[in-house]
């Protein structure tokens, strides 16, 4: 029996990407029932799995100008594949995946991992200028797209709320994490604290208000060391963190103008006596859960966070963070949270990605009956 083809698709993620990769690939090609595609940005080290194929079709700086040739790259790349089903992961891709199933007549999955309209809107990604009219121009493209579109996976609670023209055909599928749970292991703070910064580096997720957080520290106990994991997509940013970390021993960086794998960033959580989520609370992200609270929390890594309700709540469960403004912290803060004991409550194993597994290959088995 032919096994069904499945295109994942994106344009600026790697094809080796948590969520897409990680999580939906992997899990859908251990049912042996489907071939797995995934479309995306050019990576190292890319992995050979079992019905998974990977097409590497991108590799271009976000702002340059091939990027606007890249849903044609995919569309010629699904003309090769034909596949029965396709998951749209990114807003670019949704107008020349419609037309693919116009044409051809395959089942589209839309896996909305962010807020496109919010990120775009109320960060400082684009020019001000800028912003409000790209913003009503995604939210548009993804409204006029709905018509075609089978089913949409959410990433979020809040999106069910905020995105009304999924009702009636939509699953909630939260970006959980596949760690495996960690013992917890007490931590003796004598030669070295390690405070963490992961994933994305920028203003709007607080690396600044991170630095600076640091600085108070060191001056307050040298044993204090930062690391840097992640990866800084805009240059006035990178270049404004490289003056900001300057002659500071105690900071490291990993990444910055290059990417990370996930498995890198992983180590740096594990590595990290403190992971620091210095989010700024706009409207972006103040109703989404960052990845990294499941995975922190599933590695048993202290978290110094941003006080966001929908985040304190979550992490409550497990006694698992220190709610912080990132401003005015002093001694006392600091040995407020060295004498601290974490995760001594709960159970981690409601941060996996098992459950969401489930929901997940059952939309699949239905988009493909």
């Amino acid at each position: 029996m032919s096994k069904i083809t499945i295109a994942i698709v994106s344009v600026l993620k790697p094809v080796n990407d948590s969520r897409n990769f990680e999580k939906t690939g992997l899990s859908i090609s251990q049912t042996n029932k489907y071939t797995v595609n995934i479309i995306g940005f050019w990576t190292k080290n890319i992995p050979e799995v079992k019905n998974i194929n990977l097409h590497p079709l991108f590799n271009f700086n976000r702002t340059h100008p091939v990027r606007l040739w890249a849903s044609w790259n995919i569309y010629k790349k699904l003309l090769q594949l034909k596949p029965e089903v396709i998951i749209a992961t990114t807003h670019e891709s949704l107008f020349v995946i419609c037309l693919y199933k116009i044409i051809f007549g395959a089942k589209i999955l839309y896996d909305i991992q962010e807020n496109y309209y919010r990120n775009i809107r109320f960060t400082s990604t684009y020019p001000p200028l800028l912003r409000t009219f790209l913003a009503m121009y995604v939210r548009g493209k993804e409204k006029l797209c709905n018509r075609w579109i089978d089913h949409y996976s959410l990433a979020e609670q809040s999106y069910s709320r905020d995105l009304k023209f999924t009702t009636g055909k939509s699953t909630i599928i939260e970006n959980k994490t596949t760690l495996e749970p960690h013992e917890k292991v007490e931590k003796i703070y004598s030669s070295r604290i390690q405070f963490t910064y992961t994933g994305t580096i920028s203003d709007n997720y607080g690396i600044f208000d991170a630095i600076a957080f640091i600085d108070r520290m060191h001056q307050i106990n040298s044993h204090v060391h930062f690391v840097i994991a992640g990866y800084c997509a805009k240059k006035s940013t990178w270049k404004k963190v490289l003056r900001k970390t300057k002659g500071k021993d105690y900071i490291t960086i990993r990444g910055g103008d290059h990417l990370l794998s996930h498995n890198q960033i992983i180590k740096a959580i594990e590595a990290a006596d403190f992971v620091l989520l210095p989010y700024q609370l706009d409207r972006s992200i103040i109703r989404c859960i960052p990845t990294k609270i499941y995975e922190c929390i599933t590695l048993k890594t202290p978290m110094i966070i941003r006080p966001n309700p929908l985040w304190l709540k979550l992490c409550n469960q497990f006694n698992a963070s220190m709610p912080c403004d990132f401003k005015d912290e002093d001694e006392h803060f600091l040995r407020l949270i060295l004498n601290r004991k974490y995760y001594t409550k709960g159970n981690v194993e409601v941060c996996s990605w098992e459950n969401e597994k489930i929901k997940l290959l059952k939309v699949i088995e239905r988009l493909t009956q």
